[in-house]
């Protein structure tokens, strides 16, 4: 006779939603689930630790009274108050926690071989305007102050100034290297965090291409601030506000604007035009133009109007990636895997340990991941 387990209807239907299966999942996996939730009937031992497997947690945690959600000591700007983020998905919980252990060793490691703090963290604070800010970011990237980020691949572009920077720039759409578990852009855009005295930006890939810049320059302003956590589409607090501001000038300099978009012209054609220049959303340099006085507001509604009936226009497919272990650059952030291949080429760090910081497990990927570093691939 099968053993069967006591779970609390609370922790039941925790652990399901923690899961993340559909409804059709739900019966493939838990067809008695109904039972179980109307205590008709209890599940089997095997059941419940396939159930803590797919909420991944550990079994225990299935037999306690109540849910037990985790809290991250990660600031949550997605909400009115920068609150401690609790009870993340099992994706963002897992990618939060795989980014602050890369960035711990990484901070040691930098510590240790000499490394120094990026100039850009924390230089700026909650009295300094976003504008200035902005510029003086741009003078120690060395770019123009009156024009947009150069480049076809603009968000590569800036992920590589901000990696020259001394920043650690993670871009990806999944969790690790998993393709089954796709991150949700409703959940969250990017992330930033510190430690020691270093840090480390997260981009969710899953947004459009011009919202990732947009999400790259919002979470630059976090570092310029100093303030890590983690940013969704929000604008209730005043840091989120003030990064919005910074990514808006930082994108769209005022000088370029004034200069590029002659609101003479036919406004919904200027902005498409325009807007492929500096790599945002036409909405977005609309409400930058209406903000620098440009644009009338009272035109804003029939822009957006026109805007979004030709949103399907500039839906694009969905194209082969490149190799994987070209892919693992990105995933990583390249200033981090470079620090990789230092400490294991140096015997700092074992290859099996190199291997798991990368979330790679076959030798010949990850020796190709590295080869990218020496000039190899």
């Amino acid at each position: 006779m099968s053993t069967r387990v006591s779970i609390s209807p609370a922790v039941l239907k925790w652990a399901i939603e923690r899961s993340g299966l559909s409804v059709d999942e739900r019966v493939h996996y838990f067809p008695d689930l109904e039972k179980w939730l109307n205590h008709e009937k209890k599940p089997t031992l095997v059941q419940a630790r396939k159930l803590a497997e797919k909420a991944r947690i550990p079994f225990p945690r299935l037999l306690l009274p109540a849910p037990s959600p985790e809290a991250m000591k990660v600031a949550d700007f997605r909400t009115v108050r920068s609150s401690q983020l609790v009870n993340p998905s099992v994706d963002l919980s897992e990618v939060l926690k795989t980014a602050e252990h890369r960035l711990a060793w990484y901070a040691e490691f930098a510590a240790e071989t000499g490394v120094a703090h990026p100039l850009i963290l924390g230089f700026a604070s909650d009295k300094s305007n976003p504008r200035d800010a902005a510029r003086k970011v741009r003078e120690l990237f060395e770019w123009d102050q009156s024009l947009p980020v150069k480049g076809a691949n603009k968000t590569t572009v800036l992920a590589e100034a901000m990696q020259a920077a001394g920043l650690i720039v993670e871009r990806n759409s999944v969790v690790g290297n998993n393709t089954q578990r796709p991150l949700s852009v409703e959940e969250f855009r990017g992330f930033t965090l510190t430690h020691s005295g270093y840090a480390l930006v997260f981009i969710n890939t899953r947004d459009s291409a011009t919202a990732q810049l947009f999400s790259l320059a919002h979470e630059l302003g976090h570092v310029v601030r100093a303030t890590p956590g983690i940013s969704g589409d929000g604008t209730y607090q005043e840091i989120e506000q003030w990064c919005n501001s910074f990514a808006a000038e930082f994108l769209m300099p005022a000088e370029w604007c004034f200069k590029a978009c002659d609101a003479s012209q036919d406004l919904y054609e200027m902005l498409e035009k325009q807007s492929q220049v500096c790599g945002v959303s036409r909405e977005a340099l609309m409400w930058r133009c209406c903000n620098l006085g440009i644009i009338d507001p009272d035109s804003t509604d029939f822009l957006l109007a026109r805007i979004r009936e030709n949103s399907q226009r500039y839906e694009k497919e969905r194209t082969q990636g490149p190799p994987f272990h070209i892919m693992v650059r990105h995933r990583v952030g390249e200033r981090f895997l470079d620090a990789i291949a230092t400490a294991e080429e140096s015997g700092m760090l074992p290859s099996h340990d190199a291997a798991r910081y990368l979330g790679v497990k076959k030798a010949e990927t990850f020796n190709k991941a590295l080869q990218l570093v020496r000039g190899g691939g």
